[in-house]
């Protein structure tokens, strides 16, 4: 009897110790991915920091076309496509998922096309090379949304399950601008202004679409994860009118000069209808028992406010642009302009929210004296890179310009760096 019961012991513990080691090996996978795609952060940051110094170098034989293109498909695909893929298998689907060989496979495959597809741009700009890597990315998406959506196992009352329909919705839609190109090329004589509402569509939908309810998915997801109260009437109303001004929105900034008038009244209410949602959004985070419970320490509260202002601000700037006393100071196809306005969401918004995420998860340690110092130097870098760009947009005039925003973009590559330097730092006790 004693040794049949000893035998049952030794089973048992062999039984735990195999799964304690099975859960470590997983998370080890999670942690490597997770690794990976901070790493393609720090890839975007260093090309976007050569596109800054590209004027006061000489020669490097790449055109700036060719580098703009490749840093902000990487910045993209590479970067938030990766980090939104792990939060969705992460937060959404059963523990471990991702070690199961469709999600890990996929991951790694999307990977190894977004390094070719970043070194065909480098070496050919927009050609059939990088065509042909974009496209086989969009087909692994497709493939990881089909897989995701068949094991999501959907609440239907559950505000995340709102907002992440939405944004897997946007996504597919986005993926129909690039193949519009070729269409337009052939049968609309590669006319400029189709091209230019071609790629408009994809940044639209890819932008206020997949990036911010993508956004509002993962945090509604934390939240109902941890327990944290909040007013489902507030997430009904803002879920609705952020959805109904999803798709006319589209016209607010659409490069139709002459076709349509950009600060008619209507476009001006598709306007108020989507800040209004931002807005109920905004109101529900910044109260301020929110914060304490799901972002503890001062650093991750620091990086959820930040990304959640930065949201409000993006939007609030769109519906300026559509004010007519104000309008003639937003230019359309105003470089300076789309350029800051992209990084309100890209870099202000949607990367601290990832670093919140990945700091909360303990997949990296906010709280190293690295992390906390990036974090620092990469606000400050943003906020000045921001404000040069918004400066020039608006025509005020920056004598000394180049040099100004490279040094702000010195500082916001650094401040990346040191962050990412802390994933490979023992945690603090």
């Amino acid at each position: 009897m004693n040794r049949h019961f000893c035998a049952i012991l030794r089973r048992g513990s062999s039984q735990w110790k195999v799964g304690r080691d099975t859960y470590a090996h997983n998370a080890l996978k999670m942690k490597v991915a997770v690794r990976w795609t901070f790493f393609m952060l720090v890839v975007v940051a260093l090309t976007g920091l050569l596109m800054r110094a590209l004027p006061l170098l000489p020669s490097i034989g790449i055109p700036f076309e060719s580098l703009r293109h490749a840093h902000s498909h990487l910045a993209f695909l590479g970067w938030v496509y990766s980090a939104f893929y792990l939060a969705l298998v992460h937060f959404f689907l059963p523990k471990g998922s991702f070690e199961r060989p469709r999600y890990t496979q996929l991951f790694w495959l999307s990977q190894m096309v977004s390094v070719g597809m970043f070194a065909a741009f480098l070496y050919q700009g927009y050609g059939p090379l990088s065509i042909t890597f974009l496209t086989f990315h969009t087909v692994l998406a497709y493939a990881f949304l089909f897989f995701f959506l068949k094991d999501w196992k959907r609440e239907k009352r559950q505000p995340s399950t709102w907002f992440g329909l939405v944004a897997i919705g946007a996504f597919l839609l986005s993926s129909l601008g690039p193949f519009a190109i070729p269409v337009v090329q052939i049968a609309g004589d590669g006319s400029p202004v189709w091209m230019r509402m071609a790629i408009h569509f994809y940044l639209h939908f890819h932008y206020n679409g997949w990036f911010v309810f993508g956004l509002m998915a993962i945090f509604f997801k934390i939240l109902e994860t941890n327990g944290v109260p909040f007013s489902p009437k507030l997430s009904r109303w803002q879920w609705w009118l952020m959805t109904l001004s999803l798709v006319p929105s589209y016209f607010l900034y659409a490069p139709m000069a002459g076709i349509i008038d950009q600060t008619s009244p209507i476009l001006q209410a598709i306007g108020w209808v989507q800040w209004l949602g931002i807005a109920l959004f905004i109101v529900q985070v910044f109260k301020m028992k929110w914060v304490k419970k799901i972002g503890s320490g001062p650093v991750l509260r620091f990086l959820l406010c930040f990304s959640m202002l930065f949201l409000f601000l993006k939007t609030s700037a769109e519906l300026l642009g559509v004010q007519p006393l104000l309008a003639p100071l937003f230019e359309r196809n105003n470089h300076f302009l789309t350029v800051g306005y992209l990084h309100l969401l890209f870099l202000g918004s949607v990367t601290p929210f990832t670093w919140w995420v990945s700091a909360k998860e303990g997949w990296v340690d906010a709280q190293q004296p690295a992390a906390a110092a990036g974090i620092r130097l990469f606000a400050v870098g943003f906020l000045g890179s921001e404000a040069c760009l918004f400066a020039m947009g608006m025509k005020w005039g920056l004598p000394y310009f180049t040099q100004m925003i490279l040094g702000f973009t010195v500082l916001l590559a650094s401040g990346i760096l040191l962050f990412f330097s802390a994933f490979f730092k023992k945690t603090t006790a």
